[in-house]
């Protein structure tokens, strides 16, 4: 198997992983906006920063895509040694893995805002 596709491969399981812990935390979200009794006003708010941060996930995820690509075409027009290929990868993850840390606290935090 080429760089490239364990590199896709590696991406697609990311992407994947992420698109479940996203979900998990908006379908908690929504749940806790169910349960709660507020007016519908603070719903709809809280409604709308969920959409505006799944619209930026999204964003995220196409951003990592598009470098991924990016990084395949580096590969085939330059060769980079395997090295190279496992040093992007590793610093997109952890560049992934940071956007996501903020991403869920933001929402953990405005949630627990509308909550108290």
């Amino acid at each position: 198997m080429s760089i490239q596709d364990q590199a896709r491969e590696a991406l697609a399981h990311q992407r994947q992983q992420h698109e479940q812990r996203h979900d998990a935390m908006l379908s908690r979200a929504e749940e806790e906006l169910q349960s709660r009794e507020v007016n519908s006003a603070t719903d709809e708010a809280a409604r709308e920063l969920l959409a505006q941060q799944r619209l930026e996930e999204e964003q995220q995820q196409d951003a990592m895509l598009d470098r991924a690509e990016v990084a395949r075409q580096l590969h085939e027009l330059h060769s980079p040694t395997d090295e190279a290929a496992r040093e992007l990868l590793a610093q997109q993850r952890l560049e992934e893995r940071q956007r996501q840390d903020a991403m869920l606290t933001r929402a953990e935090e405005e949630i627990s805002s509308e909550g108290a």
